[in-house]
């Protein structure tokens, strides 16, 4: 006789990570009188928080995340970049399983069968691949309107060829798509850089034209309406975001950049402060794209990329004359754990998407 376990997961602001196991027992077994539960992932035992009957025949195991670390990817510091860790569960009752008729059906122990399941955002986000060059997913809800399209770059963490990363490793992707079902539709675009031992994908020239052409041809084959494409990118992608309006300043309607930097091919112009990189725009660069509506986030101690960096492009843009630039700078020891993950307060922002939707560009 098989008892199934269904592992659970969540998406929280640092992004997809496990919640909880429900035990479902079949009725002719009687429910468990102790807690006495191995929970083991990888072969690392797992601690528990809670044990939780909710039915006749369901028990819920919590998994204490304030001990552990329950993300489903790990940081590869030596590549700089993002894996998703292997999903292999081992699920065991101790002590003794009775059936109701007060026959033993196992006294040491009892494994179950396990099954993962899987968040609804999988499903909402359809993978493709641009020319076998870059991977995307990309939401649509198929109504038949025009929509706008809203385009999020992820940073250095995710680039590669897993269409998942970008869209598992923080809640970006599941902010929008929120917001496009419970308040505005829209088309929901989400590239992925290819891996590079060099960080800055998104601001390679080859990438940026292949970027360039699938946002294109997104345009093209759905109703999407141009008076409001909006970027969006965090870190390396925000780079990127910056990079693409200097490209392409007739492009966007409005963008969000978050823990970025400008990005330069000459180390001359990059400068370091405590460990952490930043770069001063040009002036004929902030004339460029001083009429874009840009919300700019940055964390006050980012150890990663130096706040001088926002502080010094949103001055710029403010004496260049625009009143499109917004900036909310995170006080010192307000991000945490990770000062240079503001994406995840910034993203929490009650009137970012709003701000973000009502911007239009006025088509030439």
């Amino acid at each position: 006789m098989k008892i199934k376990a269904v592992i659970n997961k969540q998406m929280v602001d640092s992004g997809e990570k496990l919640s909880h196991i429900q035990l479902t027992y079949p009725e002719n077994i009687k429910m468990p009188t102790s807690q006495n539960f191995k929970v083991k992932w990888n072969e690392n035992n797992l601690k528990l928080s809670k044990i939780k009957k909710v039915s006749h025949n369901i028990i819920h195991l919590y998994l204490d995340d304030l001990t552990q670390n329950l993300h489903t990817f790990t940081f590869i510091e030596s590549r700089f970049v993002n894996e998703f860790i292997p999903m292999a569960f081992e699920i065991k009752q101790l002590g003794t399983v009775e059936l109701e008729n007060g026959q033993i059906m196992m006294s040491d122990s009892f494994q179950f069968e396990v099954e993962i399941k899987e968040l609804l955002l999988r499903e909402a986000f359809k993978p493709y691949h641009f020319r076998s060059q870059m991977p995307y997913c990309l939401y649509n809800s198929g109504t038949g309107k025009q929509k706008p399209l809203v385009i999020f770059l992820h940073g250095s963490g995710e680039r590669g060829n897993n269409h998942l990363l970008p869209l598992l490793c923080n809640d970006v992707p599941l902010t929008y798509l929120k917001y496009a079902k419970e308040v505005e539709d829209a088309v929901i675009l989400i590239p992925q850089a290819p891996w590079d031992s060099q960080i800055g994908a998104w601001c390679f020239a080859d990438v940026v034209a292949t970027l360039t052409e699938l946002i294109q041809y997104i345009m093209e084959i759905h109703q999407i309406d141009k008076s409001r494409v909006y970027l969006s990118g965090l870190s390396n992608g925000a780079a990127g975001t910056w990079n693409l309006m200097l490209e392409q300043p007739h492009l966007c309607a409005a963008a969000i950049t978050v823990c970025g930097y400008i990005h330069t091919q000459r180390k001359s112009e990059s400068k370091t402060i405590e460990g952490a990189v930043y770069t001063e725009m040009a002036q004929q660069q902030v004339e460029k794209i001083k009429q874009i509506p840009v919300w700019v986030f940055h964390g006050a101690d980012d150890p990663v990329v130096s706040v001088l960096g926002a502080r010094s492009v949103v001055a710029a843009l403010r004496q260049a004359g625009s009143e499109n630039v917004k900036y909310t700078e995170y006080q010192a020891g307000t991000v945490k754990p990770n000062a240079h993950a503001s994406w995840e307060p910034a993203f929490n922002e009650k009137d970012l998407l709003p701000w973000l939707f009502s911007q239009k560009r006025h088509l030439v």
